[in-house]
């Protein structure tokens, strides 16, 4: 069955707000709240809970975790069968996030998640994923614990190695999600991308790939599209553009010699800066170095 995960574009990461212990009784409930404003990670460390995120319910056990949303209406089911201990975190983001049904189709989505987030160029995002309700390893329970430990000490001493400790949950989680979606395929694709980004100048198809990696080039595009959400090619010209658009601003060289230098055709650099951009390349170098 499929998971759910949660999305997070970054940077900024999203941090640490504070965290606690609670014990129910046996008959006693999770509380009913709404719109709470920020996401609240329970861990539940002995016994289970019941609790509901608007349709959703899920029974949580021990050592298993449910992330619960800030805009959305949390309750609890029905009362503790027997006694239940959680550990819980909350956090929030500045940045752009979102929920997806699975990580295949947040992975599908990746290419337009990015182009929402206009916060930063694309080639300096790096999105973390984390499961909406999973099994926490021991490591992962090891952080939850460190960070209830922390908050018992002076919060000027405490708050920031808390930041630090919580962004390494978030990383650990985050790493767990890539191993399952196999770490083969992820390595592929990050060398692929190294490729790309060190000889976009030279022209590339398909087929230098296939020679270059020694793998056929429908396999090295789904490792692409897995990590980045792109074929090959399109990152290449994603990545050619970018460039692109670093001379426009930064250098007087004429269209024609920018086109060259990030090795496309004049009319197919003139044609997809468009589309990309909505402006020319001339008009997006008017454009902003008049703000400039």
């Amino acid at each position: 069955m499929a998971t759910a995960v949660i999305n997070f574009m970054a940077p900024p990461i999203p941090y640490f707000i504070g965290c606690g212990e609670q014990h129910y009784i046996i008959g006693e409930k999770h509380i009913h709240r709404y719109n709470t404003g920020v996401f609240d990670m329970i861990v539940v460390i002995k016994g289970k809970l019941l609790i509901g995120e608007e349709d959703k319910q899920w029974e949580v056990k021990e050592n298993e975790a449910l992330v619960l949303r800030p805009d959305l209406y949390h309750y609890g089911i029905s009362g503790c069968t027997s006694e239940t201990t959680i550990q819980w975190l909350h956090f929030n983001t500045s940045a752009l996030w979102g929920e997806h049904e699975s990580m295949q189709e947040y992975l599908h989505n990746l290419l337009s998640l990015k182009d929402q987030y206009t916060a930063m160029p694309n080639e300096f995002i790096s999105p973390i994923s984390i499961p909406k309700y999973s099994t926490f390893s021991e490591r992962a329970c090891d952080y939850v614990r460190e960070l209830i430990q922390l908050s018992n000490e002076a919060k000027s001493i405490a708050s920031w190695k808390q930041q630090v400790v919580f962004q390494q949950l978030l990383q650990h989680l985050d790493l767990e999600q890539t191993v399952q979606q196999d770490i083969t395929s992820i390595r592929i694709a990050e060398s692929v991308s190294k490729f790309l980004k060190e000889h976009y100048q030279l022209p590339i198809n398909n087929e230098l790939l296939e020679k270059q990696f020694n793998f056929h080039s429908n396999y090295i595009a789904r490792c692409m599209r897995k990590l980045y959400g792109i074929t090959p090619l399109e990152y290449l010209t994603q990545y050619r553009l970018a460039q692109a658009k670093k001379m426009l601003l930064n250098t007087d060289y004429s269209i024609e010699v920018i086109a060259e230098q990030v090795g496309m055709e004049l009319s197919t650099f003139s044609n997809r800066f468009k589309s990309k951009e909505g402006l020319s390349p001339s008009q997006y170098r008017k454009k902003y170095i008049r703000l400039n």
